[in-house]
């Protein structure tokens, strides 16, 4: 990872997807991930595309978006 960069991760799951929203947030937290907002968490580590890999995998694209962000 570039010095200065993170993977940022925003999420707005609707209220029927509770259960996913909560799992999500519990694997970020898990994943090393830090929440700066409800649904805005960062890492320091490099996993952009893993974590977009994931986010296809759970068919969560319409509701999660994934960046690599310079701090």
């Amino acid at each position: 990872l570039a010095k200065g960069c993170l993977t940022l991760v925003i999420f707005d799951f609707p209220e029927a997807a509770r259960k996913a929203r909560g799992a999500f947030r519990s694997f970020l937290k898990t994943a090393g991930f830090q929440q700066k907002q409800l649904s805005v968490w960062i890492s320091q580590k490099d996993v952009l595309n893993e974590l977009r890999s994931l986010i296809q995998l759970l068919k969560i694209e319409k509701w999660a978006d994934v960046y690599l962000i310079e701090n």
